[in-house]
């Protein structure tokens, strides 16, 4: 029971993990193993298949400073695991053929016990974590290793999850620098209607204070009807206008003449996720 429980202790804390990078997720993970199993070092390291190169990208433990940014090829325990993708459980080091030994010959650090797993993003080999020497025995457990298998499973997730997370606040963030420097206008839906750009051209041709983000479409109709339909008619029925015009009033007698075109707005595979109008003041053309 105190090992279920233990158990269910760490994949609570895996699950509160905030991380702005893959390496500081890892590094944080590394961390709070070390610290469970009682462990004399642990690293995380980055695997380049196609050079097949082993890089330690972070590391705890009294050389982790000597160690981290190291490179170097498929050698030792984590070269065997990377190469064969596959963990790795040695018990006892001495004597074992597939230990190599040429870190502890650089830092005279002693490993006795190792175990090493591959990291995954799906099919994809991106790393390897490492586990050498608990404190508090003379060597790691097969439940120890039963134990981390369970939790990276849990934590290669959550880093991928959280690089898609990263990748689509990037994509959207593009997406918003290049349409606030549109030289024309441009409003945006979603599929549920909510108003989602609004960029800062639509606004000096509207002239208007009103803020809309995040209202339905349908507000537009007080503002510019012919506007509101233009978007209906994409959202509804798919029917895409180019090089329309119409009038926009401004009130007080003044007017000014709007030439546009519509759009599906449609998400990297394609699939549609809203409606985008893009527009233009053609008075005075």
């Amino acid at each position: 029971m105190d090992c279920l429980k233990n158990l269910k202790e760490l994949v609570s804390e895996l699950e509160k993990f905030k991380f702005e990078t893959e390496e500081d997720g890892w590094e944080l993970f590394i961390k709070l193993v070390s610290e469970r199993l009682a462990c004399g070092a642990s690293s995380f390291f980055t695997i380049d298949e196609n050079k097949k190169i082993i890089s330690f990208a972070r590391a705890t433990g009294p050389h982790s400073g000597e160690i981290t940014g190291v490179s170097f090829g498929y050698t030792g325990v984590v070269g065997w695991c990377a190469s064969n993708r596959k963990d790795l459980f040695v018990k006892n080091t001495k004597g074992h053929p597939l230990f190599s030994g040429k870190v502890d010959h650089i830092t005279k650090f002693e490993t006795k016990s190792i175990m090493c797993f591959c990291c995954y993003y799906g099919e994809t080999l991106m790393g390897a974590v490492e586990f050498i020497n608990p404190k508090n025995k003379p060597e790691f457990e097969d439940a120890d290793f039963d134990t981390v298998k369970i939790l990276l499973s849990l934590m290669s997730r959550i880093a991928y999850a959280n690089k898609l997370e990263v990748t689509v606040k990037h994509l959207n963030d593009k997406a918003q620098s290049t349409i606030n420097n549109l030289s024309g206008g441009f409003i945006g839906v979603d599929l549920e209607g909510r108003i989602i750009f609004f960029n800062p051209k639509a606004v000096e041709i509207l002239e208007i204070k009103e803020d809309y983000m995040g209202k339905s479409y349908s507000e537009l109709e007080k503002l510019a009807p012919d506007m509101k339909e233009a978007i209906k008619d994409v959202l509804v029925d798919n029917k895409i206008a180019k090089r329309m015009e119409f009038f926009y009033s401004l009130g007080g007698g003044r007017h000014k003449k709007i030439g546009y075109s519509t759009m599906n707005i449609k998400a990297v595979d394609g699939s549609v996720t809203g409606a985008g109008l893009i527009f233009q003041d053609i008075t005075n053309l």
